[in-house]
């Protein structure tokens, strides 16, 4: 209704809005994809806190990025360059192989400046090599400049590496 307040926050507008074209807010996207994959070495049990490691493959910043680069090197990591502290939904997608005998459980979460956010892990069971899983993390951050996002993977059940045959991290500002 035109001439009305609303309040959302601490923010108010007044009257409609109709965007026209591409509505202009913080996005980012980086991937990955490879038969082959890339290992991601493991050397000590994680209780699912402790003991995460970096997923690192060679990943390609996408076209399109605003306010979002690559944090100086094609290595995992998506980061945020706009002025201003926004929230964002930041989702991870993975596709990855076990690696050693048995059952294992590895932890993924995102994590914001190398540091795992907390309710942003997913727990994900693995019965051997050659069984390729995936699976997808989404969470909400708050980033302000040069805040990075990276996924990191523990093993929960023991020491077994994984590897990583592709994986795509995107952040949207809100």
């Amino acid at each position: 209704m035109a001439g009305t307040v609303n309040h959302i926050g601490d923010q108010s507008f007044s009257g409609n809005l109709t965007p026209s074209g591409r509505v202009i807010v913080p996005m980012g996207e980086i991937g990955y994809v490879n038969m082959t994959g890339t290992l991601v070495t493991i050397s000590a049990l994680s209780d699912g806190s402790t003991n995460l490691v970096k997923a690192a493959p060679v990943t390609a910043l996408s076209a399109g990025c605003f306010q979002f680069d690559n944090g100086g090197a094609d290595n995992g990591r998506l980061r945020y360059t706009g002025a201003t502290t926004k929230m964002f939904h930041c989702a991870v997608t993975v596709s990855f192989d076990g690696e050693g005998a048995g059952t294992n459980v590895y932890v993924f979460a995102i994590t914001k400046n190398g540091v795992a956010m907390s309710g942003c892990k997913v727990l994900q069971s693995i019965a051997a090599v050659g069984d390729i899983q995936s699976t997808a993390l989404h969470c909400m951050a708050e980033l302000a400049t040069n805040d990075y996002i990276e996924l990191y993977v523990g093993n929960t059940t023991d020491t077994d590496d994984i590897t990583i045959k592709s994986m795509n991290i995107f952040a949207l500002g809100m």
